[in-house]
């Protein structure tokens, strides 16, 4: 009885967490990711203004060459290494061929309802719908779509998610952001921008891009959704726009809250399958009552986790997108001088840094997600030690710029090993008979553990690349 109202008493405390956050003695870049980014509020700060299938079925590998011709081995295809910027429009057309029509999920999914003629046709006139931006392009469009493909496969989605919802999130990962100007939500309100008044203010960016990728199934040589009968195309109608929906920022903290909530009601069942270990099946009441029950929400949390994904990737790709993101903040930043509104904290470039600022959006925001969403889904814990790994890398590169005092340097090591403890924390509930330090290895066989001896301020390996292990299931037939 003890223990079930220590359990009520955490999800009381989780629901009543409001949008308001403390920004006392956090930096300008960390009030920037919560109140620019988040659109959250700051407390005022003393003298400032302001159908399911269930069991284990044998594991099979995706397919190569069926379909699609990778421009990659397979394995890179199949892993967090793969590098969308550096491929061409092609190129990374053939990598999501692969994901639709090759893969586990795919094959389960999106090849039953759609054929590549269609997909080809598909594919132009969205990617065609990117403009030539830094960071919301067409190559961002293929990398969300990948990952979340990554993550379906690793918690063995096509066991507990219904084909149509499988081959709506694909198609909504491709046209999330279609037609993004790079500006964000924020600016358009503030700037009185036609989206805003067309949206009265609710996610215009989200609003339109939904709409646009149904404006692209309107016409008949483009509807990917053409062989969905019409009760199947409702439920794909609804999956997508949901998700795309929650791609915004403004929904980010409720959907941590959420994630945490449904962590400590079935915080039992989940643990029992942490114990399973990263190779371990799906267990019946796992699969049932904490999976299958809420199957929409986890749909929304892969896209919107998809989203914000670059800190989860090997630094050298994380660190490319990094600039890619801050650059076109201060495209903003440069618009709003120009304009004579304010100016976003992160989008001032004569104020924030690259290092100081990915410090801020990974600790103060991705973070939480990140291991939220690992309590939920015990197979996605290699992601926080990459997440961890980039944190330090970014400090490092922090103190080389800016060659802060000792006790800015301090602050930031006690998040870094906060975060890397956390990362332990959740690497050894599934891999208890592991006491060695987690692996962040090469993309060679040689692999260059965690000193024994850790601190932030340690080298870092050259390479900080992470591969997650696991092979899509599919259902019973």
């Amino acid at each position: 009885l003890e223990r079930a109202f220590e359990k009520l008493s955490r999800i009381t405390s989780i629901a009543l967490q409001n949008n308001v956050i403390d920004t006392k003695d956090m930096t300008d870049e960390a009030r920037g990711v919560f109140v620019d980014l988040m659109n959250m509020q700051a407390k005022p700060i003393p003298g400032s203004i302001s159908d399911m299938t269930s069991g284990s079925p044998t594991p099979t590998s995706p397919q190569l060459g069926r379909v699609a011709k990778l421009p990659v081995p397979l394995e890179k295809a199949e892993s967090w290494e793969m590098d969308m910027l550096s491929l061409s429009l092609h190129e990374r057309e053939q990598v999501l061929v692969h994901i639709f029509f090759d893969s586990g999920i795919g094959c389960v999914s999106a090849a039953l309802y759609t054929d590549p003629e269609m997909f080809h046709k598909f594919y132009e006139c969205t990617m065609a719908g990117y403009l030539d931006l830094q960071y919301h392009n067409a190559i961002h469009a293929a990398d969300v779509t990948h990952v979340v493909y990554r993550l379906l496969s690793l918690v063995q989605a096509e066991q507990w998610v219904s084909e149509v919802d499988l081959f709506a999130l694909l198609v909504a990962a491709m046209c999330h952001d279609m037609g993004h100007m790079g500006r964000t939500n924020p600016f358009l309100v503030e700037t009185g921008h036609e989206l805003a008044l067309r949206y009265n203010d609710a996610s215009p960016l989200e609003n339109m891009h939904s709409a646009s990728l149904f404006q692209v199934c309107s016409k008949p040589e483009t509807n990917i959704f053409k062989a969905l009968a019409p009760d199947q195309f409702k439920k794909a109608r609804k999956t997508s726009i949901a998700a795309i929906l929650h791609t915004d920022n403004a929904h980010h903290f409720d959907m941590v809250k959420t994630v945490n909530q449904l962590y400590e009601v079935s915080s039992d069942v989940i643990e029992k399958q942490a114990k399973q270990g990263d190779k371990g099946g799906l267990l019946p009441p796992y699969q049932c009552d904490v999976l299958q029950k809420e199957s929409i929400t986890y749909l929304q949390l892969f896209l919107h986790l998809a989203d914000i994904s670059n800190p989860l990737k090997p630094f050298t790709m994380s660190e490319a997108w990094a600039k890619r993101v801050v650059a076109e903040f201060f495209d903003q930043g440069d618009e709003e001088k120009q304009l004579g509104i304010p100016v976003g904290m992160l989008n001032d470039r004569d104020k924030t840094s690259l290092p100081g600022s990915q410090h801020g959006f990974i600790n103060f925001l991705v973070a939480p997600l990140v291991f939220g969403t690992i309590k939920l889904l015990p197979f996605l814990h290699p992601l926080a030690t990459q997440m961890a790994e980039n944190l330090r890398e970014y400090r490092n590169s922090w103190v080389a710029e800016a060659k802060p005092d000792e006790e800015a340097i301090s602050k930031r090591d006690a998040d870094v090993d906060k975060a890397r403890e956390k990362a332990d924390e959740l690497r050894l509930r599934v891999q208890q008979d592991l006491l060695a330090p987690p692996e962040v290895g090469k993309s060679t066989s040689r692999i260059h553990p965690w000193p024994s001896n850790y601190s932030v301020a340690s080298p870092s390996p050259s390479s900080s690349l992470l591969r997650l292990s696991g092979n899509p299931r599919p259902p019973d037939s």
